[in-house]
Order: structure tokens, then C-alpha cells, then sequence
């Protein structure tokens, strides 16, 4: 890829939804949407997926930014329609789950997520494609970029490499 209009695959204005945990990654991508017109909300992760809405956790209700900066204590926040989002660009991996006792697989040892967070890009993808949403995948590892494509993901990329597309494009 060559540009963030070429990954979208649209010059016209799309509703993209952004789940990722690390805040200046967010903050970037969400800069560049908004540049070339989109209209965006951005979510450091789901808590749960009621009906056809997801209930996201919001960056503006009582996050931190930890040291890594990772967003940690968001709250649960607002509650939107799957219906409203085109594209969701998609992190697997939220809120430093490996570091809270949860394999990289999203599990934890009693079978539930952390830190009320309740799903990761493998439990997520396959629900927003169902919904009609493009999901573009971007972990930073290929692994768990390629189970994204294997449930649906239209495409997925390594998180640096989308970094360098939105920096240098």
C-alpha cells in the first residue's frame, strides 16, 4: 500500500471505527482520518456486543496512560451501532493483556478476559464483519494479524508498517 486512500479503497468520506489500545498510535491514525474527511470514534477496547451495538471503552472516561503508553482504566463508554461503521481498523491485543496473566491468545487462565475488557481482535473480527464492517487487522505481531485474516479481516497489517504509511504517505 501505498497511502491510507489506497488502503480504505474509497476517496469518499467513510465512518471509521478505531479500536486500539496505545494512545499515540490512536492519536496518529485518528489525525489522518480526520485529515482526509472521515468521520471517526475511537474506543481502547469493547466490553461488550449487545444485539447489533458494541459498548466501547471510552479514551475521554477516566483512562491513564501507562508508562508504555498503554491506555489503562478506561471505563465503559459510549454505545454505538454496528451499523454505523464502514471500516474499523482493529488492534488484537488490548490493554497490555500479556502482562495481566493473559496469554497472547487474549485467555486468561479461567477462561475470561482482563481488565473489563472482554474481547480482542480474534473474538471482535468475526462479529464486525457479520455486521457488514470492513476490518483492517493491525497488531504488531504477524500471528495475530493472520488469524484476523482467517476470520474475515479484509486485510491486516504489522502495526509499524501502518505507522510508517500514515508518517511517510
Amino acid at each position: 500500500m501505498s497511502s491510507l486512500g489506497e488502503l480504505l479503497g474509497s476517496r469518499d468520506p467513510l465512518n471509521i471505527l478505531i479500536i486500539e489500545d496505545y494512545f499515540e498510535f490512536v492519536v496518529l491514525l485518528e489525525r489522518k482520518l480526520l485529515e482526509l474527511g472521515h468521520r471517526v470514534i475511537s474506543a481502547s477496547g469493547v466490553s461488550r456486543v449487545e444485539g447489533d451495538s458494541m459498548v466501547l471503552h471510552s479514551f475521554s472516561s477516566g483512562c491513564n496512560v501507562s508508562s508504555f503508553g498503554l491506555l489503562t482504566g478506561c471505563s465503559e463508554g459510549q454505545s454505538i451501532p454496528l451499523s454505523w461503521a464502514q471500516v474499523c481498523f482493529l488492534d488484537h491485543y488490548f490493554r497490555s493483556d500479556a502482562g495481566q496473566g493473559v496469554s497472547l491468545d487474549g485467555e486468561n487462565n479461567n477462561g475470561s478476559t482482563t481488565n473489563g475488557c472482554n474481547y480482542n481482535g480474534t473474538t471482535l473480527t468475526p462479529v464486525l464483519v457479520a455486521g457488514g464492517v470492513r476490518v483492517i487487522g493491525m497488531s504488531s505481531r504477524s500471528s495475530a494479524n493472520a488469524r484476523m485474516r482467517s476470520l474475515g479481516a479484509e486485510t491486516a497489517m504489522v502495526k509499524r508498517e501502518l505507522e510508517h504509511l500514515l508518517l511517510f504517505s
